[in-house]
Parts: structure tokens; C-alpha cells; sequence
């Protein structure tokens, strides 16, 4: 069986193509650096952002201002509607406005605090519907006998270790080793990290390798839809 599309099996990619497998605590940092370049790629100095990563969420307020503490992989808001309508009976989206003069007057209104979003104009009780994206859960390295689920390129299926192989847990199996990058443009994941791994140890592979790395930059870029906040 060739397995393919996990964080595991990446590793062990870059190690087996490299011949490096005494550089296995490398090979993981690079594939980590690699998702998250990937990313957070960006079109003409504008961060884009993929719609793959965006999450929704509806909050209850129990406080005024109400105070939000975002979640651990956060990366950026989305689209924030307090669940009321104004005067002409429509949504009200709040403005982004940072602590300061240009809050006088001004009702509705969000702002982020370090990990936290406060949001004001929001009633106890009244609901905030939220779209955000988020980054990567950093995945950890399983030994080929641990893996919670592998994905066989031959069945063009997954597998599961024992105590993952029901209905209610396959999803969870998944998630513990894989995300969409990895799973649908892993080759270019594994581009990356032999790229650095290459110029690391002074591999004469290493330019073309970071060729074809941001080749498949650019393929990613034409082959998912991304928006760019513009903000």
C-alpha cells in the first residue's frame, strides 16, 4: 500500500526522497512551515484567504459589551451581524472600530483585544452570527503503527486503527492527521519541505526543488477560490 495525504506520510516522504531519515525532527518543522506558507499566500501584497477555511459560528451575549475569546486556531474575521435590524428593517453588520475617538458617537461596533473580540450595541440575550477563517491545527507525527486513519493511494480510500473504525469516530480519525491542503495538493507539501530540507543540509537539488515548489504555488492559487478582505 502507498499511503499519501496525511502529515505522517508526508514526512515520511521527505525522508525517503532526501535519504535523510536522521533529520525526522526537521522534515516535521518543514512540513508544518510549509502549510502554513501555503496558507497564507498572498496576490500582489493582498493576503488571501481560502474559503476552505472559513468557519461560521452564531454567539449568545451574556454581558454588554459582550466579550468574545476567539478560538485557538483563529486567524481573521470574516463577516461579524448582530441578529437585529434597524430602522428600515434590515441586519445590522457593526463596524471595526480599535479603542479610541473614533468609537464617540458610534453604536454598533466590534474590536479585537488580543485573543478576544468585544463587541458593542449587542443586547443580553441577542445573538451575533459570525463567519471567520482559521489557521491549520498543527498535526503531530504518528509512528506507521499509531496512525489513527491512512489513506491508501491504490484503494483511493481510507483505513482506520481499530479503536477509530466506527461511524462516530472515522471524522475524528481524519482530522487527527489530516486538512484539505495536505490531502488534496500534498504534492506540493511535500515540495516545500524537501525544499528547505535541501538547502539546509546544501542538497544541489535545492533550487530546482524550490522551483517546483512555487510552481505549484501558483497552481494552488488557480485551482481553489480565495477571497482577499481588502482590509
Amino acid at each position: 500500500m502507498t499511503e499519501i495525504n496525511t502529515f505522517s506520510s508526508a514526512v515520511d516522504d521527505v525522508m525517503r526522497r532526501s535519504g535523510k531519515p536522521d533529520r525526522r525532527a526537521d522534515v516535521i518543522a518543514y512540513v508544518r512551515q510549509s502549510l502554513r506558507e501555503c496558507q497564507c499566500l498572498d496576490i500582489a501584497g493582498q493576503p488571501i484567504y481560502w474559503q476552505r477555511d472559513l468557519q461560521e459560528q452564531q454567539l449568545t451575549s451574556d454581558a454588554t459589551p459582550f466579550v468574545y475569546e476567539t478560538l485557538q486556531e483563529w486567524r481573521t474575521i470574516g463577516t461579524i451581524r448582530y441578529d437585529i435590524v434597524d430602522q428600515r428593517n434590515q441586519w445590522i453588520f457593526p463596524k471595526e472600530i480599535p479603542p479610541g475617538k473614533a468609537q464617540n458617537g458610534e453604536e454598533y461596533y466590534y474590536y479585537q483585544v488580543m485573543n478576544s473580540l468585544v463587541f458593542n450595541g449587542i443586547a443580553v440575550g441577542s445573538t451575533v452570527s459570525m463567519s471567520f477563517f482559521e489557521f491549520f491545527q498543527k498535526l503531530p507525527y504518528y509512528e506507521l503503527s499509531a496512525r489513527p486513519a491512512v489513506f491508501s493511494l491504490e484503494d483511493n480510500a481510507w483505513s482506520y486503527a481499530a479503536v477509530y473504525d466506527t461511524v462516530d469516530k472515522q471524522t475524528t480519525a481524519r482530522e487527527l492527521v489530516t486538512n484539505w491542503m495536505l490531502f488534496n495538493w500534498y504534492d506540493l507539501i511535500v515540495e516545500g519541505a524537501l525544499a528547505k530540507l535541501f538547502k539546509t543540509v546544501q542538497d544541489p537539488r535545492s533550487k530546482q526543488t524550490f522551483a517546483l515548489y512555487k510552481s505549484l504555488q501558483k497552481t494552488l492559487n488557480s485551482g481553489e477560490a480565495f477571497v482577499s478582505l481588502g482590509r
